[in-house]
């Protein structure tokens, strides 16, 4: 990170994954890959450039991603060494991580402590998010905005609503039906007669 021809590298690994034809190829090469970008994260962070070695290592975090999706969807059973590779490197990479963790500014601590979680498998939540957290604006139980809370999408009415007819709304000479709700129970309303 930092070099002028830093992406031509990064597309050129690109290039390289999209022209292999096996997913137990492309796992070699990813964690190949990972283990360069997290040598780049080390490198940066030993010559105090802070936001390199956050570069690289979100770069490190997209190929743990890579692996873990591609050993999820590989149509074919990883073979016993590539996974002890896998292993031995998710180890290692730990271990590198957390003598970072020591070696580096405060600010920097928590990309680090966000790899160190990726590293072990734990890719869902960003660093200090509850596992419970819902972005802003994507609670599922919440109302679209602009939409009524009482919008009953189309093909989902009410059957035994009058085509026509609110289903939210009380249907007319029904409305005065529970008007007598704040009378306390066992109590009969008294009404004046005109």
């Amino acid at each position: 990170p930092g070099d002028f021809l830093y992406p031509l590298d990064i597309a050129l690994e690109e290039a390289q994954l999209f022209l292999t034809r096996t997913a137990e190829h492309r796992l070699e090469l990813r964690v190949g890959f990972a283990q360069e970008r997290l040598t780049e994260a080390e490198d940066a962070y030993a010559n105090n450039e802070t936001e390199h070695g956050e570069e690289a290592l979100t770069l490190y975090e997209n190929q743990l991603t890579a692996i873990s999706d591609l050993q999820a969807t590989a149509s074919v059973e990883i073979p016993d060494d590539l996974q002890l590779i896998i292993d031995n490197s998710t180890k290692h990479n730990t271990t590198v991580l957390v003598g970072l963790l020591e070696k580096v500014p405060e600010t920097a601590q928590a990309a680090i402590l966000h790899a160190i979680e990726m590293s072990a498998g734990e890719k869902d939540t960003p660093p200090g998010q509850d596992d419970d957290f819902i972005p802003p604006g994507q609670d599922p139980e919440a109302t679209p905005p602009g939409q009524d809370e009482n919008f009953i999408p189309p093909g989902q009415e009410d059957k035994d609503t009058p085509p026509g007819q609110d289903p939210a709304k009380t249907p007319p000479g029904l409305e005065d039906k529970d008007k007598d709700k704040d009378v306390p129970p066992g109590q009969l309303k008294k009404t004046l007669e005109p």
